[in-house]
């Protein structure tokens, strides 16, 4: 199945996203969204600095994917 993917801030390197379109993946039926991101070797912590949004939805790392499905990934901002 496809699933598109764009990513803001430092993810992009690791996934090689330009910052204003989608990358399309091909991954297997029933992938979750952790099995995406482990597709990418991205560290840990940089995972835990992120939100991950599914067709403009909060998603967590276990949930299910499906095909045509739009993955957002954007950086926690914080400050003060």
């Amino acid at each position: 199945m496809i699933i598109k993917v764009k990513a803001y801030g430092d993810l992009k390197e690791f996934l090689d996203i330009n910052k204003s379109e989608f990358r399309c993946i091909e991954i297997k039926n029933n992938s979750s969204l952790r099995e995406l991101i482990d597709m990418f070797n991205i560290p840990e912590e940089y995972i835990n600095f992120h939100t991950f949004l599914v067709n403009g939805r909060y998603a967590k790392m276990e949930d299910d994917l499906s095909d045509g499905d739009r993955v957002v990934i954007i950086p926690v901002v914080g400050g003060g």
